[in-house]
């Protein structure tokens, strides 16, 4: 085994522990990140990009 392969970011046998902990602290700034990019071209690319994988709107059938 190579030392690159030995080394790991995350603390032995706590994962979930850090993770959580990670994205407790990053919540805040994340959020305002992405509320931020409802107001700027960011939108319409992720609309765009969302779209195409969308099935086709059904159309209602009114008597």
């Amino acid at each position: 085994m190579s030392d690159l392969s030995k080394k790991t970011l995350i603390p032995s046998g706590d994962t979930k522990n850090y993770i959580e902990n990670y994205w407790t602290k990053r919540a805040d700034a994340f959020a305002a990140l992405r509320r931020q990019e409802l107001h700027s071209e960011k939108y319409s690319q992720w609309q765009r990009e969302i779209v195409q994988h969308l099935p086709p709107r059904k159309t209602a059938a009114y008597p």
